[in-house]
């Protein structure tokens, strides 16, 4: 995964090939991936980037397949189990010095 200020290029290194390359409307600061479990939901894993505000997910065909709001810029991601239950949840620091913790597209 290869992020720029704008867009998000996901590459093959082993076949040397291109798997999808994004406009990112809100702007990419923070990488992180989602192996399924973390959005059962979406049930795939999926590239998570935060941007201005946001953070969105982009299955491995480029579609979008998640997105919720933050409140600040999203410089870090990161996916841990906080409640025990089985199912990763998504971490996010920002440059309002918050650390949030999503369940899906619900801050907990």
């Amino acid at each position: 995964m290869i992020g720029s200020n704008t867009n998000l290029l996901v590459y093959d290194c082993l076949n040397n090939a291109d798997i999808f390359e994004k406009e990112v409307n809100d702007g990419l600061s923070s990488i992180s991936i989602c192996n399924g479990k973390c959005l059962p939901e979406v049930g795939q894993p999926v590239v998570i980037v935060g941007g201005n505000c946001s953070i969105t997910g982009f299955d491995f065909d480029g579609e979008e397949r998640f997105w919720t709001v933050s409140g600040d810029n999203v410089q870090a991601l990161a996916f841990v189990d906080f409640d025990k239950d089985g199912v990763d949840e998504l971490i996010a620091g920002s440059d309002d010095f918050a650390i949030r913790f999503f369940k899906g597209e619900e801050i907990v």
